[in-house]
């Protein structure tokens, strides 16, 4: 994560907007950064996950 704040977009609307109050250099390994990290990976899978039911389609793992 290189920017200060993520906003993701879905068809026009911010869908999550996150600031990002880590000290730089980030590292990876930090646990602050996994924590955003997965904040932001939760959405974007979760959206995925929504957007493919609401096809008819299902996830299955």
């Amino acid at each position: 994560m290189l920017a200060d704040r993520i906003v993701m977009l879905d068809q026009g609307k911010i869908t999550l907007e996150v600031e990002v109050p880590l000290p730089r250099p980030r590292e990876r390994g930090l646990a602050e950064f996994a924590a955003q990290e997965g904040k932001v990976l939760r959405h974007v899978l979760g959206n995925k996950q929504d957007s493919e039911t609401k096809k008819g389609h299902s996830c299955s793992a």
